[in-house]
């Protein structure tokens, strides 16, 4: 039997820190993470989350969203819809350094005008955010080390208009 320990984070490479992931194999992750999030309230927490920042802000406002690491583009479909309900122009972009992932974030998110995808390394020498007035992190920050994790967020709170969203894995033996 395999015990677990919260004491340390791992260090070990998860098949999603692999850049070149790609084919049947990547498509299955990217449902099986869709499914995940949906079942266990990933979503409706990113979404929350959203809603809290938006609340004071007027709905004829435009507003850009970040998605930092932003997979299949799923939470940004989510973000759209839930856009059109609340009334709200929004301008959705995706960022994530695997090319293959953001050619099947593309094929599934065809159907929505507002978001667009970039592939862009955010830890590569360089590398340049476009402007947002709200940033999303989620199920991304565990891939990095601290350090890592610290200069990204020091970058997007500084440079959001509105905030950031962090949601992300909670280490547990339950999760475990």
């Amino acid at each position: 039997m395999i015990s677990f320990s919260s004491k340390y984070r791992s260090n070990q490479d998860e098949i999603m820190d692999n850049f070149d992931l790609k084919g049947p194999a990547m498509k299955e992750l990217m449902t099986d993470l869709k499914r995940v999030n949906s079942l266990l309230g990933g979503n409706s927490i990113t979404l929350s989350g959203i809603h809290h920042l938006v609340q004071n802000t007027k709905k004829e406002r435009p507003l850009t969203v970040l998605d930092i690491g932003c997979g299949d583009g799923e939470m940004l479909r989510q973000i759209a819809m839930w856009g059109r309900k609340e009334g709200r122009q929004l301008h959705l972009i995706g960022i994530d350094a695997n090319s293959h992932i953001l050619k099947e974030a593309e094929a599934r998110s065809n159907t929505f005008q507002s978001i667009v995808f970039k592939h862009e390394d955010i830890f590569k020498e360089g590398s340049a955010l476009p402007e947002f007035d709200i940033a999303l992190c989620t199920l991304f920050l565990h891939h990095f080390k601290e350090p890592q994790i610290c200069d990204l967020l020091q970058n997007l709170v500084s440079n959001a208009k509105v905030g950031v969203v962090v949601n992300d894995l909670q280490r547990s033996g339950v999760a475990f």
